[in-house]
C-alpha cells in the first residue's frame, strides 16, 4: 500500500486513488507505438516526477536508443 496514492488522471480529468505508473514509448516512423521504460512514483524516493523522466531518458541513451525526437505531455 505504500505506493497508493493521489494523482492527477489525464483519463479521468480529476484526482484519482492508485498508483502513478510513468511510462515512455517509442514511435517509428511507421507509426508503431512500444513501451520503452517505466517508473513507478515512490513518494519515498524524494524524487519529482521529473526526475524519474531524466532519469529514464538518461537510461535509453545508455542503452543505444537513437531518436530523432523526444517529446512529452504539458506535465513535463
Amino acid at each position: 500500500m505504500a505506493l497508493v496514492g493521489y494523482f492527477w488522471s489525464g483519463k479521468h480529468h480529476k484526482v484519482v486513488k492508485g498508483i502513478s505508473l510513468i511510462t515512455m514509448y517509442y514511435t517509428d516512423p511507421d507509426g508503431v507505438h512500444l513501451p520503452v521504460n517505466y517508473r513507478i512514483y515512490n513518494h519515498s524516493d524524494n524524487k519529482t516526477k521529473h526526475d524519474y523522466v531524466q532519469d529514464m531518458l538518461d537510461d535509453l541513451l545508455l542503452w543505444g536508443l537513437e531518436a530523432a525526437m523526444v517529446t512529452g505531455d504539458s506535465g513535463y
